[in-house]
């Protein structure tokens, strides 16, 4: 189907953030606001190895200086399921605006360019043609326990879904509910790996899908933990809802990393 935009936020799901109102900047964090994403295709250079790329991303964090910058991650395909063989970079905004200025700024940077040219060979990511996203957390990231604030990897999920005929983000909003309370419902102590979920739904039209939904756990084994307890009998009203609204695909699965976060002083 052809994307229109579709411009809600999960007020049915939890209870807005007064950014606006309180004039403070969000975070990352905030349930059922509207973030502004931008994503990068990334493939490795010649250069590329695990040290090359930590000092790269340590040099990187040093240069941001942006408060509307809320966060940046990165995304490295596993060896299966997974449906392009590059890389991502994210970046989260407060607005498009925000992007633009922020874009802007990195460019004119004589030490962001500096920082580009002597890694380039190590990670080259496609800034001009970057595609951009509205982005919703979906609940509350602390949920199943903080995400290891010493370990920037995690765990990604990537699921492509569309609408099915006749369904409105309305119908998607109230399945959305029923995931949430579902979620409410488990036993958090019988779970070792922290978890969230956004969606993203894209800033650009597009026949290919309507929007994205992003599962972020902290391990892999701990995404399993959480596939199998969706196939319990317990999750059935939660999953027929979301399936008589959406029809999804099979998730592309991401080694995944923060980047930078103004939340975590010990990364950023």
């Amino acid at each position: 189907m052809q994307y229109k935009f579709i411009p809600f936020v999960l007020l049915g799901l939890i209870s807005c953030s007064e950014m606006g109102q309180n004039d403070v900047t969000p975070s990352w964090q905030d349930v059922g606001v509207s973030f502004y994403n931008e994503v990068l295709e990334c493939n490795a250079g010649p250069k590329y190895s695990a040290e090359s790329l930590n000092k790269m991303l340590s040099e990187y964090r040093n240069l941001v200086n942006d408060e509307n910058l809320l966060g940046a991650w990165g995304y490295a395909p596993t060896e299966e399921n997974t449906r392009v063989d590059n890389g991502w970079w994210e970046l989260q905004w407060t607005s498009k605006m925000a992007a633009d200025a922020g874009w802007a700024s990195w460019t004119s940077n004589d030490d962001a360019t500096a920082w580009s040219v002597k890694y380039q060979e190590v990670l080259q990511c496609d800034a001009e043609n970057r595609s951009s996203w509205m982005f919703v957390m979906g609940t509350d990231p602390t949920a199943f326990g903080d995400f290891n604030q010493d370990d920037p990897s995690f765990a990604t999920a990537f699921i492509p879904c569309n609408l099915n005929d006749g369904k409105t983000p309305d119908d998607l909003e109230a399945a959305l509910v029923k995931y949430n309370q579902w979620l409410d419902s488990l036993d958090k102590s019988v779970y070792d790996s922290a978890y969230t979920f956004g969606l993203y739904f894209p800033a650009f039209e597009t026949n290919e899908i309507d929007y994205w939904w992003g599962n972020f756990h902290q391990t892999f084994e701990g995404m399993q933990q959480g596939n199998e307890a969706w196939e319990e009998p317990e999750a059935m009203d939660a999953r027929s809802a979301l399936e008589e609204v959406s029809t999804c695909g099979n998730p592309d699965l991401y080694n995944s990393q923060t980047i930078y976060d103004p939340l975590n002083p010990k990364l950023s």
